[in-house]
């Protein structure tokens, strides 16, 4: 209609900001070409899309549930709309509805699982086996964590001089090396303020090749860069813990309960 205003949308974050690090899982979609998609595992993106390119040219998407999203980089793009699929494993057939763009979001594979998909999957991350699980009906689906075909990443001394970008008000996961000489396989990393409201998590990690998986939080309004810094293990007595992490979901774990409001404030804005 003339003179109609255009919907406000609202807009929502997407991309992983350490891309060295970044996890994929292989998943196929009844509307692909019939080739293997590689989505990015990004808990810090609010919402899950897929790119077009490999899907099928009679597949169908709702343009009025288009959405802005804004990547890491900053910059602010529209979706085409939603598109309805069936995500096909272990004899499943998984009904889910990405957004999709085309080649306007920077990604190596051909999609992001955010937020949406790992809390309504009920999805947990084992960073020791490499693993992602999630839930359907009462079948637990398993895929493996790696980078898409092709991607070489760099030597583990180029990384060591590589600093990380956090965006503003978001939570991410990353991966830092442990201080050198450390004999700790397994322990905690307690909370910590790496510069004026950007912390580092409270976790309870294993050490795998040098390296943990935690979590870094900026609080702040805008961007931080941070530098790979060393991590500081606390020695655990008792090292019969469990090594997996729950991510998606509302109730956080003992000790991240600062986290967990933090990032409630950002889902309900």
């Amino acid at each position: 209609m003339d003179g109609e205003e255009p919907p406000v949308r609202r807009l929502h974050s997407v991309g992983c900001v350490d891309r060295e690090w970044c996890d994929y899982i292989m998943l196929e979609l009844d509307v692909s070409k019939g080739d293997k998609l590689y989505f990015l595992v990004d808990s810090g993106a609010d919402i899950s899309l897929v790119k077009s390119k490999k899907l099928l040219g009679t597949a169908e998407f709702e343009p009025r549930d288009r959405v802005r999203v804004k990547s890491v980089e900053g910059s602010i793009l529209e979706t085409h709309g939603s598109i309805e699929t069936r995500i096909r494993a272990d004899g499943l057939e998984i009904p889910y509805s990405f957004q999709l763009v085309s080649q306007q979001v920077d990604l190596k594979g051909d999609g992001i699982l955010g937020r949406d998909f790992l809390k309504v999957m009920q999805a947990h991350i084992c960073y020791k086996e490499r693993l992602l699980t999630f839930q359907y009906k009462g079948s637990t689906v398993r895929k493996k964590l790696g980078p898409p075909p092709g991607f070489e990443s760099e030597t583990s001394q180029a990384r060591s001089v590589n600093r990380i970008t956090i965006p503003a008000r978001t939570e991410m996961i990353v991966r830092l090396p442990v201080n050198v000489g450390s004999h700790v396989r397994e322990g905690l990393v307690e909370k910590s303020e790496l510069l004026t409201g950007v912390y580092l998590a409270y976790s309870l990690i294993k050490v795998n090749n040098g390296h943990v998986i935690t979590c870094v939080l900026d609080t702040r309004e805008q961007e931080v860069e941070i530098p790979t810094l060393e991590v500081q293990l606390i020695e655990l007595e008792d090292n019969g813990r469990d090594g997996v992490a729950v991510i998606g979901l509302t109730e956080q774990s003992k000790g991240r309960g600062d986290q967990s409001s933090s990032r409630g404030e950002r889902e309900r804005e």
